[in-house]
């Protein structure tokens, strides 16, 4: 893998290495493929599937037939190892990362053992903003957001926005982020993510702040992850 090797190469029988760990619960492994992009959500025919087709009816065959992934197969299992290092490989890997949906989410919160605080470390990962502003006399000026105004009875500011990709992307081609993604949305984050006090003295500090992005939009407000969390055996998560 170091040497870049193909971690979805196929071995002729429709098998990857990342099932074979999977199907052999070797959780290191399953952790490092997954976090070298191997596709944890790709699709393949289930074993009970080829013997079906093999040797009884078609009727029972199409019955007992259902595409599965490796995802599935890791959550089903109830293997805390196995489902722990799943959720620490997807949050090695950007791509698999931003893969993930909300029902997938909310299964790794109701599993066992620290798989939910592992899956919330994914999930929510820590970014720098960095940016560019350009002067009146049209020089262009590195920024990076590292201080803001927090209300100190929440201590946090959450407000939705561009992915970090796309600034990311900004700042290496010196383009500002009102000419990437626009002035109103820029400005609307920005604003958002670093308020201005509504009003002087107690309840607001101006200090060092930590800025993280969850890779999936709005789950605060999403009822069932509510519920999940609320449920959730592991109490780091909180």
């Amino acid at each position: 893998l170091s040497a870049r090797a193909n971690p979805n190469v196929d071995d002729g029988q429709n098998t990857s290495p990342l099932e074979d760990a999977v199907a052999c619960s070797h959780a290191d492994v399953v952790q490092l493929l997954i976090g070298s992009n191997a596709d944890v959500y790709r699709q393949r025919v289930s074993m009970i599937h080829k013997l079906q087709s093999a040797g009884r009816s078609s009727i029972n065959s199409v019955a007992l037939f259902k595409p599965v992934n490796c995802l599935d197969e890791i959550l089903k299992s109830r293997n805390k190892a196995l489902i722990a290092a799943a959720a620490q490989g997807i949050g090695s890997s950007p791509e698999m990362l931003d893969r993930l949906d909300i029902s997938d989410f909310i299964s790794f919160l109701l599993s066992p053992g620290e798989a939910p605080f592992r899956m919330l470390e994914a999930v929510f990962q820590p970014y720098s903003i960095r940016f560019w502003i350009q002067s009146e006399k049209g020089r262009m000026q590195r920024r990076q957001l590292s201080v803001a105004h927090l209300d100190t009875f929440g201590g946090v500011n959450i407000v939705a926005g561009p992915h970090h990709n796309e600034l990311q992307r900004a700042f290496e081609v010196r383009r500002t982020p009102e000419q990437q993604c626009g002035s109103a949305v820029w400005h609307r984050f920005l604003d958002r993510l670093n308020p201005a006090p509504r009003y002087k003295g107690r309840g607001h500090e101006f200090v060092p702040v930590k800025l993280f992005m969850c890779h999936l939009p709005y789950i605060h407000e999403n009822l069932e992850v509510q519920i999940a969390i609320a449920d959730c055996a592991e109490r780091r998560i909180f």
